[in-house]
């Protein structure tokens, strides 16, 4: 439903599911959690980030769901990055290990990194980060980012 457009209607379904899985399913809920703060953010509907998201993080983390983990932080990451809050986005961005991780999350990392350098005025050091998203998603195999050709 995000991807048609229909933000609204995917974050209700997702909601919905959140509460359906209950209590006995806590990582499921916490990769609703997730998936809902994307459409918020895809929809750039930042007043409807969803409250709670760090424990979810939190939870993902806990049960050994690291890939999650790392892409909810970078949700976080985007979301500062939005709201203007550049040092914080910058200081969540530096904290993340990356060594290990997927190659479509290390698209997404740099992706950031490049935006934040930008906003900071850093050319070189944004067209750095650009070269190594667009590296990164050739490894990943991200169709958009490879037509893209960053």
């Amino acid at each position: 439903m995000a991807q048609l457009g229909d933000h609204a209607k995917a974050r209700e379904l997702l909601r919905l599911a959140r509460r359906r899985f209950g209590t006995r399913a806590p990582v499921a809920q916490a990769r609703c959690q997730l998936a809902v703060a994307e459409v918020c953010l895809a929809a750039r509907e930042l007043q409807s980030f969803p409250q709670g998201f760090e424990t979810s993080l939190r939870a993902l983390e806990a049960r050994g769901d690291t890939r999650n983990a790392l892409h909810g932080k970078l949700l976080l990451v985007r979301r500062a990055t939005l709201l203007g809050r550049i040092d914080a986005a910058h200081a969540q961005l530096a904290v993340l290990t990356l060594d290990g991780a997927p190659d479509a999350l290390c698209a997404i990392a740099e992706l950031c990194r490049a935006e934040l350098e930008q906003r900071r005025l850093h050319a070189r050091e944004a067209n750095i980060a650009l070269e190594q998203a667009w590296r990164f998603a050739n490894l990943a195999r991200i169709p958009a980012l490879r037509l893209a050709g960053c």
